[in-house]
């Protein structure tokens, strides 16, 4: 069974060109064409090679003009963790009631517990 396109240049349909015409990974002294970026050619773009030694893949894409949707502000919730905060959570830590964590049997069990324990304290001290 064979596939035919209807379309003779598939890449053309859909605007996309590829943009790399250089040496992507040089390696002991070997220069190959590896990578390569397809992009819409409606937009205003370069590539360059970018050797920057932390990858053995050397390629760069600006792109130009891109606008960003402007985001609105949110809120953002700031935890006081200073030296007098962590002291008053460890103070309270050593006031709690930790038996139900050292005579369980029941690791899920002991494990909830102590995470309620801690948690309480914590959202507590550090609102």
């Amino acid at each position: 069974m064979s596939v035919t396109h209807n379309h003779p240049n598939t890449q053309a349909m859909y605007t996309r060109k590829s943009k790399v015409n250089f040496p992507t990974r040089n390696f002991n002294g070997s220069s190959t064409a590896i990578d390569n970026i397809f992009i819409n050619l409606s937009r205003n773009f370069t590539t360059n090679p970018n050797i920057n030694r932390l990858s053995d893949h050397d390629i760069l894409l600006k792109v130009k003009n891109v606008t960003a949707p402007i985001q609105g502000f949110t809120s953002c919730y700031v935890r006081h963790i200073n030296s007098f905060t962590i002291d008053e959570f460890q103070s309270n830590l050593t006031t709690e009631s930790w038996e139900e964590i050292f005579e369980g049997s029941d690791i899920n069990g002991i494990f909830n517990n102590f995470l309620n324990i801690y948690l309480k304290n914590f959202l507590c001290m550090f609102h």
